[in-house]
């Protein structure tokens, strides 16, 4: 007769099983790795080239970094891998961003993986180049002093006109898409639009019709270009980004328009999560009224820094007029918050 006690005497538990787990463990079992099988799935789905490109750069970042250390020659007064590891953890991030962008369309899109093919392919070369031009000791920017060199240069420029034409079609298709968030949606488009404003400010570095840097001296080293306005590369430079500290620099408003890409979407994606515990933000006309001033705050300051540079001065030197000019934009950006997220409160209010 079964008296409902375990052997040791105390009551047998109702939940346990022959293998002595209980089905609430068995279950959180379960949900790992279903989490976990969710997970890989996600990372399976995105493009493969983006992603072969991301390891590969991310790979050239950590070799870069060594060779930062472990190699003692210099190229323009900046340790000669600083560049690799610079442009191989911006490489890693932006593919890896592509990649997550084209999520948003079929998974069997043929568009999708032409367009992320031809994007991996050609950042993928340009990083090549960097990395054999410091094995050569030479600069791969603006370098024409020889055949092979210019045809490296001309070479990369070719390449990395084809990529943003690419994410100007990609922008394109997606703008023109409904995407399941209107506040992703938002920041997807207006981090696009700004991120390719931002690589197309790198044509103020170089030879033609909106040239503003120093083509004469440049010209004179051999050189088809340059960062710096108001002095010569090679200066005293800031650590990390290795900026011009003494004049204008054109890669600041090329670096933060460029990382736009990243920066705005993410904020979008920030909101959603906040929207959980915040009621708020549930509405997505509020997080598309969020987005939008963030992004015009943002290009307000693309556009700052484009004009600083453009000016010759330097970001560390910044004078009262800009900094007015940055907080005008701070306390724009507040004020329209305040009344977009004044706006939701009347509405869940009603």
């Amino acid at each position: 007769m079964d008296s409902g006690l375990s052997a040791n005497g105390g009551k047998r538990s109702p939940e346990r099983t022959s293998t002595g787990t209980s089905p609430e463990h068995r279950r959180g079992d379960h949900l790992g790795e279903s989490r976990r099988g969710t997970l890989v799935t996600a990372l399976l789905r995105l493009h493969r080239p983006l992603l072969v490109a991301a390891a590969f750069s991310a790979v050239v970042a950590v070799v870069a970094t060594i060779g930062y250390f472990v190699d003692d020659r210099t190229l323009v007064g900046v340790p000669i891998w600083h560049k690799a590891a610079k442009f191989g953890v911006s490489i890693t991030i932006y593919t890896l961003t592509i990649a997550w962008m084209l999520t948003f369309l079929p998974s069997r899109s043929r568009f999708a993986r032409v367009i992320g093919t031809i994007i991996a392919f050609g950042i993928t070369v340009e990083l090549v180049l960097i990395v054999l031009q410091i094995i050569r000791g030479q600069m791969s920017h603006f370098n024409v002093r020889t055949v092979f060199d210019a045809a490296v240069y001309y070479g990369m420029g070719g390449f990395i006109v084809a990529v943003w034409i690419a994410n100007l079609i990609l922008g394109i298709v997606l703008a023109v898409r409904r995407l399941p968030d209107r506040g992703i949606a938002a920041g997807i488009r207006w981090g696009t639009v700004i991120g390719l404003i931002g690589m197309a400010i790198a044509f103020l570095m170089t030879v033609g019709e909106f040239e503003i840097v120093d083509m004469d001296a440049a010209e004179a080293q051999g050189l088809a270009g340059a960062h710096s306005v108001g002095a010569v590369d090679g200066g005293p430079t800031m650590p990390i980004t290795g900026w011009n500290t003494q004049a204008g620099d054109i890669r600041v408003p090329h670096f933060v328009g460029l990382h736009a890409l990243q920066i705005i979407p993410a904020f979008a994606l920030g909101l959603v999560l906040l929207g959980r515990k915040w009621p708020r933000l549930h509405p997505e006309s509020t997080r598309v009224g969020l987005v939008r001033i963030f992004a015009l705050f943002y290009f307000g300051i693309v556009a700052v820094t484009a004009a600083q540079a453009i000016s010759g001065q330097s970001i560390l030197e910044t004078d009262l007029r800009t900094l007015g000019v940055v907080a005008g934009l701070v306390v724009a950006a507040g004020l329209g918050s305040w009344a977009v997220l004044a706006r939701s409160r009347q509405g869940t209010s009603t």
